[in-house]
């Protein structure tokens, strides 16, 4: 949980215009937009050659941007932001509020290139350092983050929790900023300096609710279950309403096999916020219902989001061996005598190193080392953004994207894939007709190959079965798949053919093998 800036009002700045490079700067960066700006920069010029810089019309605007945005109006105010920069492209606090509301917009790259120009115009503002690395961390670039978050501390000084950053206005509160290095931190994998930072901030601030949580989260792969549900046992008790860390402790509970205390709070989640699909799916899962036909969005993302620092080294101790097994049917499947082999010759096989690939649910990226040396173009989707964020820092994917699997599938195109893969992704799913759908247009004309994992469901296993049966809801909160059903799936789609269906153990747990499939289809239009 990333805790932002706010916003300021200062005065303006007093340095003259120049006007060909503050023009060149604001057409590099796209700040010119539309008549209205082109006309700004016109008054500008004719101040200039007057021999008059505009700084006062620049802090009207800028001041009347703020008062827009205090009444609920950014795009109004966006616009007087930019018009304050026009005047006086000097103008610090216009240009790191102005990269505050493209943030809040999803504008990262240009929010970035705000924030880092607010910091040159004030490098000895901590407030500019803490915005710029909120925005860094936003694009990805961790360590960088952690630079600016720590240059902040060290500009503030560490003395009170609330610090002024000029006098009679914003201060600058260090309990968000260590709770946000804890972040970077985190997101870096360096997980016992992100409890450090974590209790910092609380020390600062013993309510900050973001570094409670982030403490909490952290603490499970860090120090294990029992300080991690200790942890979350205090918080909830102190604030019995957050409803994030009521849906995060009923998650740990819920994975520690602790099933009556995490329904009890499964249900208190829903007490608050009774449309919380994440808690209807866990209580489902424990109670034996048969749930949704897939777990909710904010229900894998959430999970995964918490889960990425600690994935790989977590999967290892499960003996996770799901890409593995992938790679090898593939293999198989098209080597000499394999079924698909008059599909694929030599040169068009998995050796020429020209197929167009995606690792449906990528996660981390597991899979792509181990197909790589197979493809022309390697794509991966996931719906959780830290999880991307980690493959990529692999360097081994052509493209990565935040995407339910189905959708990410059918966005890349009818025929537009020759393998479509998917390690341990389908458990988060109980009807597989929309992403079988999904993958068969996008396999369709290449003759191409769809390999995916599933969990096995067994006669007398916990949960709950879908109503014409061939899937259910596990008590884990994941979906088990029967044999007969995924075939018959595969078949609805009129052009999927299985060439493999075979028993396996994707992985293990709490030391007992888990029973599953590996089934491989191939495109027959």
């Amino acid at each position: 949980t990333m805790q932002g800036g706010g916003y300021q009002e200062h005065e303006a700045g007093t340095e003259r215009l120049k006007a060909e490079r503050a023009r060149e700067k604001l057409v590099r960066m796209g700040l010119i937009g539309g008549f209205f700006l082109a006309v700004c920069m016109l008054v500008s010029l004719f101040y200039l050659s007057l021999g008059k810089p505009s700084p006062d019309r620049a802090g009207n605007s800028y001041k009347e941007a703020n008062d827009l945005f205090a009444k609920g109006d950014k795009v109004a105010a966006e616009g007087k932001y930019r018009e304050a920069i026009v005047l006086n492209p000097e103008h610090p606090f216009a240009w790191a509020n102005l990269g505050n509301v493209l943030r809040d917009r999803g504008e990262g790259e240009e929010a970035l290139e705000c924030h880092l120009k607010a910091r040159q115009l004030t490098p000895d503002r901590p407030r500019s350092a803490y915005n710029l690395g909120i925005s860094l961390h936003g694009e990805g670039f961790y360590e960088a983050a952690e630079r600016e978050y720590k240059h902040a501390i060290q500009l503030t000084g560490d003395s009170s929790a609330m610090v002024e950053t000029i006098k009679g206005h914003m201060v600058l509160d260090l309990a968000r900023v260590y709770s946000n290095l804890g972040v970077s931190y985190q997101a870096q994998g360096r997980l016992e300096e992100a409890a450090g930072a974590f209790d910092a901030a609380l020390g600062h601030s013993a309510h900050n609710r973001a570094a409670s949580l982030n403490l909490c989260n952290v603490l499970l792969p860090l120090r294990g279950a029992p300080e991690a549900i200790a942890c979350f046992k205090d918080l909830v008790h102190r604030d019995p309403e957050f409803t994030q860390a009521l849906g995060a402790a009923a998650g740990v509970f819920h994975l520690e096999n602790h099933h009556r205390e995490a329904a009890s709070l499964y249900r208190r989640v829903l007490d608050i916020a009774p449309n919380n699909a994440a808690a209807e799916h866990g209580l489902a899962a424990l109670s034996g219902d048969s749930g949704t036909a897939q777990a909710p969005a904010e229900y894998v993302r959430d999970m995964f989001d918490a889960y990425a620092p600690s994935f790989d080294l977590s999967l290892a101790e499960l003996k996770y061996v799901s890409p593995t097994l992938l790679r090898q049917a593939v293999d198989l499947a098209v080597a000499p005598g394999g079924p698909a082999e008059k599909d694929w010759p030599a040169e068009k096989g998995p050796s020429s190193g020209k197929w167009r690939v995606m690792d449906a649910g990528c996660g981390t990226g597991l899979c792509g080392p181990l197909f790589k040396n197979l493809s022309s173009h390697l794509a991966g989707i996931d719906l959780s953004q830290r999880m991307i964020d980690r493959a990529r820092d692999r360097r081994i994917y052509d493209h990565l994207e935040v995407a339910e699997v189905a959708q990410g599938v059918r966005k890349a195109g009818q025929g537009s894939l020759e393998l479509i893969i998917a390690a341990d992704v389908v458990v988060y799913i109980g009807d597989l007709g929309p992403f079988l759908e999904a993958s068969a247009g996008a396999l369709k004309g290449t003759r191409g190959l769809l390999a995916f994992t599933t969990e096995a469901a067994t006669e007398g296993e916990g949960g709950a079965a879908s109503e014409g049966g061939g899937w259910k809801l596990t008590i884990s909160g994941r979906f088990a798949h029967q044999r007969e059903y995924v075939l018959k799936a595969a078949k609805a789609t009129g052009s999927l053919e299985m060439i493999t269906a075979q028993e396996c153990t994707p992985r293990w747990n709490r030391g007992e093998p888990v029973e599953g499939h590996l089934y491989m289809f191939r495109s027959t239009l």
